[in-house]
């Protein structure tokens, strides 16, 4: 009987080595395509950063304002210009096909000519979707207030 209690916890605890294995692997895969999508949006390249929003993509603005994954990429090809985006206090939390990116974004940029300079903390969802990862949705809030 010990021997199938000591077996029985060496395939438990091997189980959530494996897992925690896996999703460290999976959070830099998520962190590295943040980056990839904040260095697209820094140099307008709204394209780039297109290739990582899933067919059924999502944005709330922090106004409350929604957009669909055509209407985000024409905003981010028209009425956003950003000329710094600072991440910090990112966090990505992992649950089987899904993923979600927290962070803090100090932002400098206009929306429509407008400045939109400020601190934001942002909430991306991803999913994997035909074997990729992919963003299905993403809301930014300012931070102290509108």
């Amino acid at each position: 009987m010990k021997h199938i209690t000591v077996s029985v916890a060496l395939m438990v605890i091997t189980g959530v080595m494996m897992f925690a294995q896996n999703s460290g692997k999976i959070e830099q895969t998520i962190k590295s395509m943040e980056s990839e999508m904040r260095e697209a949006v820094l140099k307008g390249d709204a394209e780039g950063s297109a290739k990582n929003l899933a067919s059924n993509f999502i944005r709330v603005y922090p106004d409350g304002s929604m957009a669909s994954r055509q209407q985000t990429i024409d905003d981010l090809k028209g009425s956003f210009k950003y000329t710094s985006i600072e991440v910090s206090e990112q966090q990505v939390h992992v649950t089987g096909d899904t993923a979600v990116s927290v962070f803090k974004a100090s932002v400098k940029g206009t929306r429509n000519g407008q400045p939109i300079d400020g601190d934001y903390r942002g909430v991306r969802t991803w999913a994997k979707e035909g074997g990729q990862w992919k963003a299905v949705a993403f809301s930014s809030t300012r931070i102290g207030g509108m």
